[in-house]
């Protein structure tokens, strides 16, 4: 899963990406929030390179800071609801990608990494149920899994 950037602020902000070491740009999101706290896509981009850096708490404080002056933000919604996947919060995180869906149905990676959350729930109960003997449920739940995620391998061999 990947984390996306928000819409640049202007021109120098474009040549910042292409020109800057991760920490500098920090540090200017850093300054320019310092200038405007409630700057949505400055707050969502540092949330982004404290996330790319693995500070994925701090991260995810950033997006929630970002989404309380912008609920609606896409890109807000979207990577916090990354950090939430990799801090293992999957109930959450595919909510916020339910939330992102809602505002954008057409959004690609929202769909794709709810999708895979949705791949691993259904295998996780695949297993449970084979667990504890209910192989023909089991299987309904890996046939689900492999065809939200064909290359979902685990699944694949249970069937």
């Amino acid at each position: 899963m990947h984390v996306a950037m928000a819409a640049p602020i202007g021109a120098f902000e474009v040549h910042a990406y292409a020109m800057l070491s991760s920490p500098t740009l920090r540090d200017a999101y850093r300054r320019a929030l310092e200038l405007n706290p409630l700057h949505v896509e400055s707050r969502v981009n540092l949330g982004r390179l404290v996330h790319e850096a693995g500070h994925v708490h701090a991260a995810e404080s950033h997006y929630r800071l970002a989404l309380a002056t912008a609920p609606a933000n896409t890109t807000g919604l979207y990577n916090l609801g990354v950090a939430l996947a990799a801090e293992g919060r999957a109930e959450e995180a595919a909510a916020r990608y339910r939330e992102v869906l809602a505002l954008n149905p057409s959004h690609p990676d929202a769909r794709t990494n709810l999708g895979l959350l949705d791949a691993t729930r259904l295998e996780r109960e695949g297993n449970d149920l084979a667990a504890r003997g209910d192989l023909a449920a089991a299987v309904v739940r890996y046939q689900q899994a492999v065809a939200l995620d064909p290359a979902r391998t685990h699944s694949q061999a249970s069937l």
